[in-house]
């Protein structure tokens, strides 16, 4: 209201397909969450829609966010990915003494989950993790977020790490601690439209990116540089080179 009176224009910007019911029908998550959630989710989506048709225009991370956003919009719909700022990367140890104490040893392999629902995410290199895993016992799964570890096979949860959802600072404390992340995720429509965030929080930390094709990450990965654009034949430890994490680093 007060944007208006004042003749002010306003630009909505959203990240993720949060308007769109199609996006909520076909999101694999969902079917990690109770059936309450996706319902809920999906009623509220044309509440999203009405906002962006209210503004002048709408600002969008990805490309596959700003082509799905104009089939609910009229208004002009503009693409500006996200980008890493001075507090983002000064974000992991804004004091310099919350860094974790465990001491870094072997091969650890990160996984952000963040928010309910990716267990259906890392599903999809499930495989190829435990191949990685069962090769020695200095490798280490570490899984920071919500996840359910019950989905996981038994023989590999004395080699997994587990930290709850928590601070941005924090997270990124934890990653640093990591050799490697891996990104992968579900070939759905509202995966499609993600973008590339969890590439520059682990750049951020100096960490190489594993990801899939999925999303706008593979846009933020200079293959053999920052991290790798396909999973290989197996995540292992050739993947990520030395010369790989130095560059990273520097």
């Amino acid at each position: 209201y007060e944007a208006r009176r004042l003749k002010l224009p306003i630009v909505y910007d959203i990240d993720d397909p949060l308007f769109s019911i199609p996006a909520y029908a076909t999101y694999g998550n969902m079917d990690a969450l109770p059936e309450s959630f996706k319902k809920q989710f999906m009623g509220e989506a044309p509440s999203y829609a009405d906002v962006m048709n209210m503004a002048d225009a709408v600002s969008v991370s990805t490309p596959a966010l700003q082509d799905h956003a104009r089939d609910f919009t009229g208004r002009p719909v503009f693409l500006r990915r996200n980008f890493a700022d001075r507090a983002t990367l000064e974000a992991h140890h804004p004091d310099g003494d919350d860094l974790p104490e465990t001491a870094h040893t072997g091969f650890r392999v990160g996984f952000a989950s963040g928010s309910h629902g990716h267990e259906i995410d890392f599903a999809e290199i499930e495989r190829d993790m435990v191949h990685f895993l069962s090769r020695g016992q200095d490798r280490t799964l570490v899984i920071m977020g919500h996840f359910d570890t019950s989905r996981l096979p038994e023989g590999i949860r004395d080699q997994i790490e587990m930290h709850p959802f928590t601070g941005y600072g924090d997270y990124l404390a934890r990653l640093s601690t990591c050799d490697a992340a891996v990104m992968p995720l579900a070939d759905d429509l509202f995966n499609r439209c993600k973008s590339g965030v969890r590439v520059i929080d682990a750049c951020s930390v100096g960490v190489p990116s594993l990801v899939g094709k999925v999303s706008d990450m593979p846009a933020l990965v200079e293959d053999g540089r920052s991290g790798r654009t396909r999973w290989s034949a197996r995540i292992d430890l050739p993947v990520i080179d030395p010369e790989m994490i130095r560059w990273v680093t520097a």
